[in-house]
């Protein structure tokens, strides 16, 4: 598909050819009982069609809708030209029917552009050539919007993982959700026969004709497919169950926020867990930024295996056979696996995430709308942050990789992410903690060998089995081979007695607020499919997808003309982004938020337990006691007037703190953003960076209440700076110190899956249970983490606070360059 007049600027056509040729030789020389590229033999080897359509292509999909051109296209074995035929009414049922002739490439290639259509219909489009003995047809196929889901596990998990599944399924079978159709490329796992290091921009891999099953499907259909079949007790896995659900749960969404103006809605996803975002980039864009992940130029490792990290293998396998389909916007939810990036990095400097991620979107962008009239150049871009719970052990960067993913400026839409929308996630964790169960197994419990049932999460879909329960004695002892029916589990009652364990925290309803209310009796089920406690490897993978899938719906019908509505007018673009702050008194700093990004929807306070006093302590890997450090609460840092020298204004401007590990059991901390001093480059080359579990200037920072602006007519009250809605700090707590730098939603040390210290609920009554240890410890009530429990929102959207950290200097705040926060 390149090298002709609709080529890629950018991409050389030898290349482009190279990977078709390959390609097409390997068919072409395929002999009868001999595989094609290097596939294990079939006894009965499915001949190749001389004209195929190519993957991404079925009965039922949807193509672009007006003002958009659609493609469609494939590979043709015979000279060609190929004539596509289009047939069938519009959505106002007039008829429909027309042909589009396409010349067949030296490498066999094949694209049509299609006349423009309106949103709906329903059409039959086929392919025929002279000479060719294939002449395949694509039948019910309608226009409408299409975008593309991408990224590592959080975007790849299984809609049957997470709590709305049940909830969907019936709308669907009531005939809800009639617009949406998906199609799934791969999933979780790493495939090697989509992977590739040339691109593939016309394929078979993954395609209808090499499998059935790969097809689009509306939701009732969906539902009926079986994709994986039982092999015990658990029930079939549908087309459904197994497709995004952050994909699924934003198309859901989107159409409920556009009503009877919904139109046929594609969603596509091709995401592979535990992938790097490097992996997703073409080998061209990666020399753009510096501190990756996987260096460019350096070989990642001997190859074969491949693998989801190695640089370009899924931008070439996974993403290049659709950049020829028109579409309207992206999905990308992504990051865990490059928290451990040396440095995160930031746009304005070239390195890092921060680089990568601006530098991935601009040219997907290009590729995509290398044709003119398909793919806008500036097609709508949405990015979900990080929840709580997926740093992949690397929670000291979790910050700073947030900051990243908004290309660093706090916020989308900005001069390194032009036309984006996003959302932030961290305070959906899972939640029910560490394993998701709820019912204690590994909720970071000191000595596990006290709770039922202890390797649940080894016997997903359903039960232990009585083999895994016979390894528990204890367990078995007490005849509670189920942990349904363990006495701590908090989210069913036991079915003896009807009351929840003796240890779980009383439900509060009141704490559920707003459309995640309408969340509470599915969380409090805990049952995602009807299965008790299901999960995918506990709380890295939050089973709250349909919160995410809102507020990323939200933020592109503020964001696309083509969306909003008399309803969304005013709606918020983002949730509430810092623009400055004034330290108006010795007990209270007012903070300014950006009224423009908020619409005209208001700050919304939520209530926060500013206490310190009442947080769960936490343990180290020793099971040592850890001073009661974090949140994402609004935390300020104060000078330490017992060290003086040790905790000052140096210190409390650090974003990120480091600890650089060597093999020899030594060790040095250090700030890795921020002032202060810092290793050279050569030294920490030579250590590993992880989390900093006795950081001694956590006791600088201490959580604040945020409260009302008091009335202009007050003492020590000031007009917000224009362009802005203001709240205050209450500073009462701090004993007249000088606030030197505060921060929201921001973790700064060792945080881990279902501890307090990258989320809100910071109660003991969440915290884990260290009642076992030696010497004895609390007893942690296996209570859920309410979700939107964070301090601060917008009010309609219900987007939580952006995060920020900033400096306070001459009574104003400063934040790193590119964010701005000086109004």
């Amino acid at each position: 598909l390149r090298g002709r007049n609709f080529s890629h600027p950018t991409v050389k056509p030898a290349m482009a050819a190279r990977s078709h040729v390959l390609l097409l030789t390997a068919v072409f020389t395929a002999t009868p009982g001999r595989g094609v590229l290097g596939k294990v033999p079939t006894p009965q080897p499915t001949p190749t069609p001389s004209l195929y359509f190519s993957a991404g292509f079925s009965d039922d999909m949807v193509l672009a809708r007006a003002p958009s051109v659609a493609a469609v296209y494939g590979h043709c074995a015979v000279a060609g030209p190929v004539t596509v035929r289009v047939a069938g009414a519009d959505a106002d049922g007039a008829a429909v029917e027309y042909s589009v002739v396409a010349p067949v490439g030296h490498d066999g290639s094949w694209k049509a552009l299609l006349h423009p259509a309106a949103a709906g219909g329903s059409f039959e489009i086929s392919a025929t050539a002279a000479g060719s003995h294939s002449a395949p047809v694509l039948r019910r196929v309608t226009f409408g919007d299409i975008w593309f889901c991408s990224g590592q596990s959080n975007m790849a998990l299984a809609t049957q993982f997470t709590f709305s599944a049940e909830t969907v399924l019936a709308a669907v079978a009531s005939g809800g959700y009639s617009n949406l159709r998906l199609f799934q490329y791969g999933g979780m796992q790493f495939e090697s026969a989509i992977a590739s290091n040339t691109p593939q921009y016309v394929t078979l891999e993954g395609s209808v004709t090499q499998d059935p099953l790969n097809r689009w499907n509306n939701l009732s259909l969906a539902a009926a497919t079986v994709r994986t079949p039982s092999k015990g007790p658990a029930r079939n896995v549908t087309a459904f169950d197994s497709f995004s659900a952050t994909c699924l749960y934003f198309g859901v969404e989107l159409t409920d926020a556009l009503g009877e103006d919904a139109p046929p809605i594609g969603l596509i996803q091709s995401a592979v867990g535990g992938s790097t975002i490097e992996a997703w980039m073409g080998n061209h864009t990666r020399a753009a930024c510096t501190d990756e992940w996987v260096e460019f130029g350096k070989p990642w490792k001997p190859q074969p295996p491949l693998d989801q990290h190695v640089p370009g293998m899924l931008y070439y396998g996974y993403v290049t056979p659709f950049v020829n389909l028109t579409i309207t916007g992206f999905l990308w939810y992504q990051g865990e696996n490059n928290c451990g990036m040396k440095k995160v990095g930031n746009s304005a400097t070239g390195a890092g995430y921060g680089c990568e991620l601006p530098a991935m979107v601009r040219d997907w962008r290009q590729v995509w709308s290398a044709t003119p009239g398909t793919t806008s150049p500036l097609a709508p871009f949405g990015i979900a942050t990080l929840a709580a719970g997926g740093s992949e052990g690397a929670g000291n960067h979790m910050a700073a990789m947030r900051w990243a993913q908004t290309g660093n400026y706090g916020y989308w839409n900005n001069p390194a992410l032009p036309n984006t929308f996003g959302a932030q996630l961290y305070d959906i964790a899972d939640p029910w903690g560490k394993s998701g169960t709820g019912d204690g197994n590994r909720l970071n419990d000191y000595n596990n060998a006290t709770r039922c049932c202890k390797r649940w999460e080894q016997c997903n879909p359903i039960r232990c089995t009585a083999e895994q329960n016979a390894t528990n004695a204890k367990c078995m002892a007490a005849g509670q081979q189920d942990a349904c029916t363990d006495a701590r589990y908090c989210a069913n009652p036991d079915p003896a007695t009807g009351k929840y364990g003796p240890t779980c925290a009383q439900w509060n309803s009141s704490l559920w607020w707003g459309t995640l209310a309408s969340l509470e009796g599915v969380v409090r089920k805990n049952a995602p499919s009807g299965i008790p406690a299901l999960n995918f490897m506990g709380g890295i993978h939050p089973r709250l997808k349909r919160a995410a899938g809102r507020r990323l719906a939200a933020a592109a019908v503020a964001l696309m003309p083509s969306y909003r509505t008399n309803a969304s007018t005013g709606q918020a673009r983002t949730g509430p982004t810092l623009s400055g702050c004034t330290l108006t008194s010795a007990t209270r700093l007012s903070l300014h938020f950006n009224s423009s990004l908020l619409g005209t929807e208001a700050l919304t306070l939520r209530p926060f337990d500013a206490d310190m006093s009442h947080w769960t302590y936490r343990m180290d890997s020793s099971h040592s006691r850890i001073n009661k450090t974090d949140s994402l609460g609004l935390m300020v840092c104060t000078a330490d007037p017992a060290n003086p020298d040790g905790g000052n204004a140096t210190t409390c401007a650090c974003q990120t703190w480091n600890l650089l590990s060597f093999q020899d059991g030594g060790s040095i901390r250090y700030c890795g953003v921020g002032a202060g001093w810092k290793p050279p480059p050569e030294l920490v080359q030579q250590g590993s960076i992880g989390e900093d579990q006795k950081n001694p200037f956590a006791t600088q920072w201490v959580a604040v209440p945020l409260v009302e602006e008091p009335a202009k007519a007050d003492v020590g009250s000031t007009t917000s700076p224009v362009g802005t809605v203001s709240i205050s700090a209450d500073l009462t707590s701090l004993g007249g110190r000088a606030p030197l730098a505060v921060r929201l939603a921001w973790p700064l040390f060792k945080s881990m899956v279902g501890s307090a210290d990258d989320m809100c609920c910071t109660s003991a009554a969440t915290g884990p249970d260290y009642s076992s240890m030696p010497g004895g410890g609390p007893v942690g009530a296996i209570a859920p983490c309410v979700p939107g429990n964070c301090p601060l929102y917008s009010s309609k959207s219900e987007h939580p606070a952006n995060p920020f950290f900033a400096v306070i200097d001459g009574g104003k705040c400063r934040c790193t360059a590119p964010q701005q926060c000086d109004a």
